[in-house]
């Protein structure tokens, strides 16, 4: 009986309007695998003693009972029919991924992140119809040098690859909102007071 946000338009007294409400979803299940390896490479000689990786990626199973209607052109009612779908929220696939560099007072790492499609509201029109955000591969780097105890320049650099908020409506060619935050990052020293 989870709840989820049913998306319809209804037409009330000749003007069309979205209706979003909450609704109970039917019987359902949820399964999934999740891997993940975290290891450094402290066994190679000198310098390449330093690097690493970080890795994990999760595989998810879903499937919900959501009711959907639509109108019998013979008779004009109302007909519920209960359609097989994923759960809301709940990509298939995800994974993040770093590789990694810290040594001599050096640390430095590039992550990525990747997060399939998924179901954000669903429509009582059926799949079709459904609102989705949009799979998103984003690429991150960070770097920080160690000067001195209390000392530490450190850089930030966010979104590699200007990957944009995607939402659709459907099916993915069929765009509802795209937004790019660009590259963004930050430069900075840190200073601790107290050791």
């Amino acid at each position: 009986n989870d709840i989820f946000n049913s998306t319809n338009l209804t037409s009330i007294n000749g003007n069309q309007y979205v209706i979003v409400e909450p609704r109970n979803l039917e019987k359902g299940y949820l399964m999934g695998l999740e891997l993940g390896i975290s290891r450094r490479f402290s066994n190679l000689p000198g310098f390449m003693s330093g690097f690493g990786i970080d890795a994990n990626y999760t595989f998810t199973e879903s499937e919900v009972d959501v009711p959907t209607f639509s109108i019998d052109q013979n008779t004009g009612e109302v007909v519920k029919t209960i359609t097989p779908q994923k759960l809301p929220s709940q990509a298939d696939h995800i994974f993040n991924a770093s590789l990694f560099y810290e040594k001599y007072g050096l640390l430095v790492r590039l992550a990525s992140n990747y997060k399939g499609s998924y179901i954000v509201s669903f429509s009582d029109f059926g799949p079709e119809h459904n609102r989705y955000y949009g799979a998103n591969l984003t690429l991150d780097f960070s770097a920080a040098y160690k000067i001195s105890k209390r000392i530490r320049v450190f850089a930030e650099i966010n979104n590699l690859t200007n990957a944009p908020l995607y939402y659709y409506h459907g099916v993915d060619t069929r765009p509802e909102q795209v937004e790019y935050y660009s590259i963004r990052g930050q430069l900075g020293l840190r200073f601790e007071i107290f050791e």
